[in-house]
């Protein structure tokens, strides 16, 4: 009998242990369990996650490790440092407030990539909730009644098959030009390890560097689901038609924290990270094969305001430029049309709204301190 793990499961932790226990609880009831080695990443939290608690787990699982890191990387830097960890044929992220709630879910998605080589990516299906420590959630109620991620029956979605597989082309399609209804949690995507390893792995050189998005003034630990536009190219995806996964929004989350260093930065990064990881599509697959792809990135990136444009900017964009002659145009056009929205009004009023948003927060926080 084969005893080494299939599947890794990474966790990018960060100041709960409450919820990270909720969720290796969670992991813990997968049928498959001695199949899984769990890797955890406490980033550096104020509040330090409890190394004892996570590693009681240890049983369930074929192993489990535990680090803290000595400084703060954030969400992207964390995850890239724990994917450089795997050593199995695939791996996910399990975000530490997040549930699995179908027992045998991991078990399901390793018969699918195990039936069907072609295979690079599972993108399953999730639902998005609000925690509220005054009741207990009812998991049942919230995967059966929650708004999904996606519906595989929404026709403005192309390219879905019979068996919910859809091919790399037909999937950064809908990704690129339909986020509001089709995405998901990162907790919902498992990776075919070499497939990732072949395009840079996640958080590799495709995302903007430190020094880059600091010069480019934007927050760089936001991925943008750019690796996928990447191993979709060597590849098909498999979708899942119900949910298996509860994102679950903790006072906590980082995301949403008024001391979130995003609130205060005016770019939005997904323009730079869209605009490099072109390029870096081209330098792998070439322009013939990826022509498509890459027209669709250069259309979605001239719908993101380009608020300032420095001598940085400009230099970003003449050393990412894509090399194809037809597609630099589209790559200009798109820039083109970024520019005006930034003179837009609409542009102006969000950027107001962000600014409140953030001080409102911050002010809550600050309140809730006081009166803790």
């Amino acid at each position: 009998m084969n005893n080494n793990p299939l599947l890794t499961v990474l966790i990018p932790a960060y100041n709960n242990t409450n919820s990270l226990v909720r969720a290796l609880e969670s992991i813990s009831k997968q049928t498959i369990g001695k199949k899984i080695f769990v890797t955890v990443s406490d980033d550096c939290s104020p509040y330090k996650i409890e190394k004892d608690v996570v590693l009681g787990f240890a049983r369930y699982f074929n192993g489990i490790k535990f680090f803290r890191q000595i400084n703060n990387l954030g969400f992207l830097s964390n995850s890239a440092w724990l994917s450089n960890t795997v050593e199995t044929d695939f791996y996910t992220f399990l975000h530490h407030d997040d549930y699995i709630y179908q027992n045998d879910f991991y078990e399901k998605v390793l018969d699918k990539f195990i039936n069907n080589e072609k295979l690079v990516c599972f993108f399953g299906n999730s639902v998005n909730i609000e925690f509220n420590k005054q009741k207990l959630i009812n998991y049942k109620k919230e995967i059966e009644t929650r708004k999904k991620s996606y519906n595989i029956n929404n026709k403005k979605l192309v390219g879905i098959r019979n068996d919910l597989t859809i091919n790399g082309q037909n999937f950064n399609f809908n990704l690129l030009n339909f986020p509001e209804i089709f995405n998901t949690s990162w907790s919902s995507i498992i990776f075919k390890t070499k497939t990732s390893k072949m395009v840079g792995g996640f958080g590799g050189n495709y995302t903007l560097s430190l020094s880059e998005a600091s010069m480019l003034k934007v927050f760089r630990e936001e991925e943008h689901f750019a690796i996928l536009l990447l191993m979709s190219n060597l590849g098909d995806f498999q979708l899942e038609q119900n949910p298996s996964t509860i994102r679950i929004v903790e006072p906590t989350s980082f995301s949403i924290s008024p001391t979130h260093p995003g609130i205060t930065l005016i770019q939005d990064s997904s323009l730079f990270a869209l605009y490099k990881v072109a390029f870096f599509i081209e330098q792998l697959f070439g322009a013939e094969k990826t022509k498509n792809t890459l027209k669709n990135i250069f259309i979605k990136v001239g719908k993101i305001a380009l608020i300032k444009e420095d001598l940085f900017v400009k230099n970003f964009f003449n050393t990412y430029r894509v090399k194809d002659k037809h597609l630099s145009k589209y790559s200009k056009v798109s820039l083109k049309k970024s520019r005006k929205i930034q003179s837009s009004l609409n542009v102006f009023i969000n950027l107001i709204s962000r600014y409140i948003d953030g001080k409102i927060r911050l002010l809550k926080f600050k309140i809730k301190k006081i009166i803790n």
